[in-house]
Order: structure tokens, then sequence, then C-alpha cells
């Protein structure tokens, strides 16, 4: 977990009593149609890494197979040496539910493109689709 705990207290708080963004269900990061929808606007996703792509400049995080809509986070190649120096790796992080925050962007998909490692946050291992957030799940 790399949320800021005082963050997370704030938000458990505004989650339990549904305030803010914790009124409606949050999207799935393998909804692509709502984050979508949600171009321009800060959310919380949350959802099972798949992928990990490490290229030069950037890291991007997959939570679809190639070719299907759903969410990326793209983290600079800052961020990703803090996660690394708090010992998240791409073998590490590949296959763990997380949830991520922040504006959602539309490149070839939706993206969230994350400065800061403190806005990724490592969850236990619930079903991303069943889990306490009760996000919606994929329209087909």
């Amino acid at each position: 977990m790399l949320c800021r705990p005082a963050l997370l207290g704030l938000e458990d708080t505004a989650r339990r009593a549904g305030l803010g963004l914790w009124r409606r269900p949050l999207p799935a990061a393998r909804d692509g149609p709502a984050l979508r929808a949600a171009a321009g606007h800060f959310v919380v996703a949350r959802g099972r890494i798949l992928h990990i792509g490490e290229r030069p400049g950037r890291t991007y995080l997959d939570f679809v197979r190639r070719g299907e809509d759903g969410l990326t986070v793209a983290v600079s190649k800052r961020t990703w040496r803090r996660l690394q120096e708090h010992g998240l790796s791409a073998a590490g992080l590949k296959g763990r539910v997380v949830r991520v925050r922040g504006i959602v962007e539309i490149w070839r998909g939706p993206v969230i493109e994350v400065a800061s490692a403190e806005t990724i946050e490592v969850l236990g291992e619930e079903d991303p689709d069943t889990g306490p957030d009760k996000e919606r799940a994929p329209r087909r």
C-alpha cells in the first residue's frame, strides 16, 4: 500500500458515508465504456493488473488484454523508480488488485497518467468485480 495513511483514512470515511464520488459504484478498470464516459474527470478505479509493459520513458499497467476496452495506467519513469524503491516490481504487481486515482484521459483507450506513487494502492486478492467498492461489472 503506497497511499498516505492519513489520506486513506479520510477517503475511507467518505467511502463509508457514501459521500462525493463514493455516492455511486466505482467504474471497474475493465469497464472501458464507463471510463470513457468519465474522460476529463477524477476517478478511483479498481482492478487486477494483467500486463505490465516497461518502456524507457514510462511503464504501462494494463487491466485488460490487448485489443479489449479498459484502463491503462501510465507511470512516469520517476514514479516507477519510486514504486521500485517501495519494493514493487513488474513481477510483484502483475496479477495484483490495485486501486488507482487520477483523471481519465482517452488515448487509444482510457488512461490514467500517474505522476505520484501515492495514487496507487495495492489491495488484497479479492475479486475486483465483487469487492468492497462494488464496481460495475464490465458491459458486454
